[in-house]
């Protein structure tokens, strides 16, 4: 744990993630259990963390036809490298593992990890939303896992929220269940393979609007149209209406020019009132700051329209360059960028060609 880099020896393959997200509270609850595959005999395990995380449970389990449980001798946070540490009674052989970790821990203050903020309705009243932002290194405020580019895996979501707000995530819900009168469990399909910054979730007082690409998404021998929505506050929610006019077009240019089709069954784009880096590619949940997404002929100019093109197309240019290819670690970050801020030019003049740049 001295060491500021995972060991390697502990490979994740899956994570059940299940939150109970309450926006008016200051506080979440969480439960995670990771898979792993542990590839060399060890006797310590090791997952980033945050130092306000409070650990309700930790168990380790050996995963086989009969599930045997592994003692835990000693559990602690080592604050300079972002880890908790399980220290086993006995040493891990190579295998299957499942650790569950149950926690609470509060909403970040500031738009990094699983933070929380508020908007002003029109008639002056708050309304309290919460979302995520996990790169680089900010996945583990919101859950402990392995947090490091390489280390890819699969996620099931649960989130339990109150039901007057949408909850959002990078797949479809698969289902959803009536806790009581104000809270919904919901459940989100199984994602794909990707990595712990990827993931993101949004809760609150969002409504969308709804676009679709061409028939492109092949599921056996049916062909069904990709779903793209255009999420903001209910009172600018119309802003949207450039971005869906001209998302469709972006993703099929791309699409035509990679060869390769979108990967998920949908692209949610959203308009947060309070977000840091301006906008993340999220995995099928792109997140953006207002001025990124929103675009009024009214209050706008065409600068900021070029601006909303550029942005939209920048960030779906990353669900291939960054999400389906990713990057082995951060001092790469560099190719990332250079393939999307070239491909964005290219997208901007299929939507307009007086704005072609290269």
């Amino acid at each position: 744990w001295w060491r500021p880099r995972l060991p390697g020896d502990v490979i994740p393959t899956h994570y059940n993630i299940n939150l109970n997200i309450t926006v008016d509270q200051p506080h979440f609850h969480g439960r995670v259990n990771m898979f792993a595959n542990v590839t060399r005999a060890t006797s310590v395990l090791l997952l980033h963390s945050s130092k306000e995380m409070i650990f309700k449970r930790s168990a380790v389990w050996m995963v086989a036809s009969t599930p045997e449980e592994r003692q835990i001798k000693n559990s602690f946070y080592f604050d300079k490298n972002e880890y908790y540490v399980l220290e086993m009674a006995d040493t891990l052989k190579e295998g299957r593992y499942r650790v569950e970790l149950v926690y609470d821990a509060p909403f970040q203050i500031l738009p990094y990890g699983l933070y929380r903020s508020s908007f002003k309705r029109p008639n002056g009243s708050k309304s309290y939303f919460a979302a995520t932002q996990f790169e680089r290194s900010d996945a583990r405020k919101a859950f402990p896992c392995l947090d490091e580019p390489a280390l890819k895996a699969t996620f099931n979501v649960t989130i339990a929220h109150h039901a007057r707000y949408v909850a959002l995530c990078n797949m479809p819900i698969s289902s959803s269940t009536r806790v009581d009168n104000q809270i919904v469990d919901q459940y989100y399909q199984t994602s794909v393979v990707m990595p712990t910054y990827l993931l993101a979730f949004v809760v609150g007082e969002f409504w969308n609007r709804e676009s679709r690409s061409r028939n492109n998404i092949l599921v056996k021998i049916f062909y069904f149209s990709l779903k793209m929505r255009y999420y903001a506050r209910p009172s600018v929610v119309n802003h949207t209406a450039y971005a869906e006019s001209v998302g469709g077009k972006i993703m099929t240019y791309f699409e035509d020019t990679f060869g390769v089709n979108y990967s998920l069954p949908k692209a949610d784009q959203v308009a947060i009132p309070y977000f840091g880096p301006g906008a993340m590619e999220n995995w099928g949940l792109i997140l953006y700051a207002e001025d990124y997404l929103l675009w009024d002929a009214d209050s706008n100019t065409e600068q900021n329209k070029q601006l909303v093109t550029s942005v939209i197309a920048h960030e779906l240019v990353h669900q291939w360059f960054g999400n389906i290819v990713t990057l082995k670690w951060w001092n790469d970050m560099w190719l990332n960028e250079g393939f999307a801020k070239f491909f964005e030019y290219k997208a901007k003049a299929v939507v307009e060609s007086v704005w072609k740049k290269v």
